[in-house]
């Protein structure tokens, strides 16, 4: 899924479960990448002149108190920076069983996929029983994100129902979607089976566009939320959804690499170009634009097309890499950061980027070098943690 929405870390906060609801388990730190440096943006809008400066954090008087939007002020402790510890469980439980309930006994199938997810995956005791119930619940559905939510959840899974799913199904759902023929490319190659592995990538380079489905969780439970936009039952939900959408898988772009970055193989480069365009031209994500990028310059695309790109690439992700960063539930935050998701489940990740980009102004270039020194910060800070010295 898209790189932004990993970053969607706010729901530590749920590290203590709730009676009958298990803790969010978030991916280890080593599956999503080095972290880099905790930085605090000076600006969230800048003169279209330059980009915001990133200094070092700043020491600040301790928080004592927040806002938890539904339920008002509640004190901090330094094991709970979120303060939900202090809602009585039983409001919690209740809270979330409604949302649950609600999203569950909802006409549309999404909302119902979403519902079965999340509870399988926060629910002590529910995942296996969720995750059979979502898994039929795809088998005869003509959504393709019904059966992308439930490819997620059977994702590892053993669970029977699961083999009820396949990834020919989810082409045919959604035959416009590049990802599903990836899969499917993908999973011909470790059967080797080439000509199944070569008729996948080809139409995978005949569509038109790359849907991760980043945010789609987030947006399903903002839909269906009881008690308006302000109610305990919308923010925690909301939370559940932002920790299980950030673990949701990464989308089978690397298989487009994986076929067209073989130096040996000769007589690929018109498909895996009229791919690579796919990726660059028509991608949902960030990995899309990478990927297709490292495609191109493969294939002897210009060197200033190559470059363009890829500081593109990085200015839109230094622009908007603070989107999914809630520093506390108020009911501020909640609505910044789910409106970002609702944009991501709208537009895709890389429209958003370039809609934030225009937002807080400057040059894609002035964005991309910022990127690079943030970068470079981060490496230098890597290594002087590594070596014991102070950066």
């Amino acid at each position: 899924m898209g790189l932004l929405v990993a970053c969607a870390l706010v729901a530590l906060w749920m590290a203590r479960p709730h009676a009958g609801t298990a803790a969010v388990v978030l991916p280890p730190r080593a599956a999503m990448g080095a972290p880099a440096p905790r930085l605090q943006p000076a600006i969230l809008r800048v003169a279209p002149d330059r980009p915001a400066v990133m200094p070092r954090a700043e020491r600040r008087p301790p928080r004592t108190g927040a806002e938890v939007c539904g339920w008002g002020e509640v004190p901090l402790a330094d094991d709970d920076p979120f303060g939900v510890q202090h809602i009585p469980r039983g409001d919690r439980s209740a809270a979330l069983d409604a949302l649950d309930a609600a999203m569950l006994a909802s006409a549309d199938e999404a909302v119902q996929a979403a519902a079965l997810l999340i509870g399988a995956r926060t629910r002590a005791g529910e995942s296996v029983a969720r995750t059979d119930r979502l898994a039929r619940l795809a088998a005869h559905t003509r959504d393709p994100r019904v059966y992308a939510i439930a490819l997620e959840g059977c994702a590892g899974s053993d669970v029977a129902a699961c083999a009820l799913l396949s990834r020919a199904q989810w082409a045919r759902l959604d035959p416009d979607n590049v990802l599903p023929w990836l899969a499917l490319a993908g999973e011909a190659r470790l059967q080797d089976d080439p000509a199944a592995e070569e008729a996948a990538i080809f139409r995978a380079a005949q569509s038109h566009r790359s849907d991760p489905h980043a945010g789609l969780l987030p947006s399903l439970v903002g839909r269906a939320a009881p008690g308006g936009e302000r109610s305990l039952a919308r923010t925690l939900g909301l939370a559940a959804s932002w920790s299980v959408q950030a673990a949701w898988g990464l989308p089978p772009t690397e298989e487009a690499w994986r076929y067209c970055g073989d130096s040996t193989a000769s007589g690929r480069e018109p498909v895996c170009d009229a791919l690579a365009g796919v990726l660059v031209g028509r991608g949902g994500g960030l990995l899309d634009l990478t990927i297709g990028v490292a495609i191109g310059e493969r294939l002897g695309w210009p060197e200033a097309r190559v470059r363009s790109l890829r500081d593109e690439r990085d200015a839109l992700g230094e622009a908007s890499r603070f989107q999914t960063a809630a520093l506390d539930l108020s009911c501020d935050s909640v609505e910044r950061l789910q409106g970002w998701m609702q944009r991501l489940a709208a537009d895709g990740e890389t429209q958003a980027a370039r809609e934030r980009l225009a937002e807080v102004g400057g040059s894609v270039t002035l964005w991309s070098e910022q990127h690079r020194r943030n970068l470079a910060l981060a490496a230098a800070t890597a290594e002087a943690a590594a070596s014991g010295a102070t950066p």
